[in-house]
């Protein structure tokens, strides 16, 4: 062997991403083949059976590959020279150079190689304390865990010291088999799921995980292991469940001035129908999980219970009540009824009512869906100041939302942005079934859509004082929204504001006759007007044209006795108010500037009805102040092809006088009491009589016919 210089490298070099033979360098020196040991994916490799060496005359080399290396490989070469020492120095004998520098070359090599190994094992830092590093006895660390003591000491401990009684690992299952050389499939007993759930050695040999893949149970070697080769499986058994007993965990918000507490203390924040038993898949009952939940806040003062996504299927009614919020996390989308369009359901199984609402209790972001062949009504109102908001109710077989029980008070209710539809009877229906004065007043619906429902969209019966705004009906089979009278009840001073109806069967919307003092304001156009069957109702905005029809009845604006109220109009600048004046003696209608700059014309018109079909064009009657002649005026007029009519004038009853203007065609009815009295004749008082004045100068005539038929003149006297 030629003398060579040892190099200061490192022993060791690593292929990655290669393939191909080769050949595969490496730079550290050595003085013969066997010098070198070469893995491939952590399997040793024989020389000449699976590679050659060529080394060249510094002592550096390559080896190249019997099979050529795919992608996934991993070569590595590392010094493996046998740490031995081969030449023996006798007494007396022969001191040759070349013989000390091979021994002086081997010393070299052997320390690279240990020092290469050591660097990769765990060390202590050079300026670390002097601690015990030493392990356990074997009897000591068996089944244990290898720690670090409180002051850096090597010791053994069990699974629960080191984990603080916490089960926070699980077992480890170990298969083994035998390689025959050939076969690369090998079946586990478990399934681990991805590989890093497993770990392979080969003869004690790791395996890289590059070096198979997994299927299932199935694991797959890329190259099969050698005849008789030792291989073990060790898979992790999954941790599904870690108790602890949350009273003992601490939390914190993070926020500045956030206080430390409780995990079991901020998770009691909130009740889920999950912490009582509810699965939410839509098969299982769930009934009694969700009114325990229920019933665990009634116990107290309340407080909102949560259904988390799912579909909760119950079997008897839902009895919300003690101040309850059961609130989903979203109701059915737009037009939708199929049973995944919704976050969260209540589905009604049977036949009974769903969910009873009582004092002050409500539902929200819910569903509630009648499963096929249920019976009875969806959501039931049975208590005050109860309410729902963005709640669905779907395919029952009664009524989808009632508001009124036999023996309830449901005063004040509340039904905000809900949908009513397919169900079998009314979509709402408000309604006290036993109570003269019905206790289903003073509630508030701020919109509603109501569809396909087998009765009226909308029905109230034995109900007074609520407020109905934004109510959409669409193919329902009985009307949009049905006001109806029932012997012995009420069904008077509802408020409802803009309704919409389109294709209902039985027609749009209908006020019975016997129901009063109800306010009917604004429709959007859609399949008809409403049929007002009673004068004692207040409509505005029926007709969808918006050619303004208004009626004014008894207790709307006046309270009917004309002693209370005034009505006044307002005018300023282009717009127009009105004003009710309370307090006063005798009912004043008053028509006024309101800016007081004495620059506005004001003027009442009313138009006669009939032909033409364009209200411009009909003859008109003209009362007002005109600010240009600064005079006030009252006359006929027409435009287009409009005809000019009539004025005819009544003071005080019907007489028998009359005066006419034949120009314009005015005829002045005059009581009896002017003139003389006399129901032929008349005449101006004489002088010095009756009150007249006492000289009399005639200045103009009025052309005047008697009610014979015979004209005569109404002199005009000056003063």
């Amino acid at each position: 062997m030629s003398d060579i210089a040892i190099n200061p490298v490192t022993r060791r070099v690593q292929f990655t991403g290669n393939t191909g033979t080769g050949p595969y360098a490496f730079t550290f020196n050595v003085l013969q083949s066997s010098d070198i040991v070469v893995y491939k994916n952590n399997v040793l490799l024989t020389e000449t059976t699976d590679y050659t060496v060529s080394i060249a005359a510094n002592g550096t080399g390559n080896i190249t590959m019997v099979v050529a290396l795919v992608l996934t490989d991993i070569l590595t070469i590392i010094g493996g020279r046998e740490l031995s020492r081969t030449t023996d120095f006798v007494t007396a004998g022969d001191l040759l150079a070349s013989s000390l520098n091979e021994q002086l070359d081997s010393n070299v090599i052997m320390s690279q190689q240990l020092d290469e190994r050591f660097g990769r094992t765990l060390a202590v830092p050079p300026g670390d304390e002097d601690k015990t590093l030493d392990l356990p006895l074997a009897a000591d660390r068996a089944d244990k865990i290898i720690l670090f003591d409180e002051s850096g000491n090597v010791t053994a401990a069990a699974p629960s010291d080191f984990f603080g009684n916490a089960v926070l690992g699980g077992n480890f299952i170990v298969n083994t088999a035998t390689g025959d050389g050939s076969q690369t499939a090998f079946g586990l007993t478990v399934a681990p799921g991805i590989k890093t759930n497993i770990q392979i050695h080969i003869d004690g040999v790791y395996q890289n995980k590059a070096t198979f893949s997994l299927s299932g149970s199935t694991v797959t070697f890329t190259e099969a292991p050698p005849l008789n080769a030792a291989i073990e499986f060790m898979m992790g058994e999954s941790v599904t469940t870690i108790t602890g007993d949350a009273s003992a965990i601490t939390y914190n918000q993070g926020g500045t001035g956030a206080q430390d507490r409780t995990v079991r203390g901020k998770l009691q924040e909130t009740v889920s129908v999950k912490d009582f038993g509810a699965v939410g898949d839509g098969v299982t009952d769930d009934t009694a999980a969700i009114q325990a939940a229920i019933d665990y806040l009634d116990a107290g003062n309340g407080g909102v219970v949560y259904l988390g996504r799912g579909k909760y299927r119950i079997t008897t009614s839902l009895d919300l009540k003690g101040n309850i919020l059961l609130r989903g996390e979203g109701h059915m989308r737009y037009n939708e009824t199929a049973v995944n369009n919704c976050a969260t359901y209540i589905i009604k199984d049977g036949n009974f009512e769903g969910v009873y609402l009582r004092d002050l209790c409500g539902l929200e972001y819910v569903t509630v869906l009648g499963a096929s062949g249920n019976g009875n009504d969806g959501i039931v109102f049975r208590g005050g100041r109860a309410f729902l908001t963005n709640v669905g109710s779907i395919g029952h077989g009664g009524v989808g939302i009632k508001v009124g029980k036999s023996g309830d008070n449901c005063n004040l209710w509340k039904i905000t942005n809900c949908v009513v539809r397919d169900n079998n009877s009314h979509g709402l229906y408000v309604d006290d079934p036993d109570n003269a004065n019905p206790d289903t007043n003073a509630g508030l619906l701020l919109g509603i859509e109501c569809r396909e429902n087998g009765g009226d969209g909308v029905r109230v019966e034995n109900a007074i004082d609520n407020t109905f705004i934004n109510i959409q009906t669409f193919e329902n089979t009985g009307v949009g929204v049905h006001l109806v009278f029932r012997s012995s009840c009420k069904c008077n001073g509802h408020t409802i504001i803009n309704t919409y109806d389109e294709l209902n069967v039985g027609g749009a919307s209908i006020i019975d006759a016997g129901c009063i003092r109800n306010r009917i304001i604004g429709r959007n156009s859609g399949s008809g007007q409403w049929t007002v069957n009673d004068s004692n109702n207040y409509v505005l905005g029926n007709d969808p044209n918006f050619e303004t029809q208004m009626g004014f009845y008894d207790g709307f604006f006046f309270e009917g006795d004309g002693t209370d109220q005034n009505y006044e109009v307002n005018l300023s600048g282009d717009n127009l108010y009105t004003q009710a004046l309370k307090a006063a003696t005798s009912a004043v209608h008053r028509y006024f500037s309101n800016d007081g700059d004495g620059t506005d014309s004001v003027q009442l018109e009313l138009y006669s009805e009939g032909s033409p079909s364009d209200i411009s064009d009909r003859s008109r009657l003209v009362l007002g102040y005109d600010v240009g002649s600064t005079e006030y005026k009252l006359q006929t007029n027409s435009a287009g092809s409009g005809t000019t009519r009539g004025l005819r004038l009544e003071v005080g009853g019907s007489g028998v006088n009359e005066v006419l203007f034949e120009q314009n065609d005015i005829t002045l009815i005059c009581p009896e009491g002017i003139g003389d009295g006399s129901a032929t004749n008349l005449q101006a008082p004489a002088q010095g009589t009756g009150g007249g004045p006492s000289s009399l100068t005639v200045s103009k005539f009025i052309r005047v016919k008697r009610a014979d038929g015979t004209r005569g003149f109404i002199p005009f006297f000056d003063e």
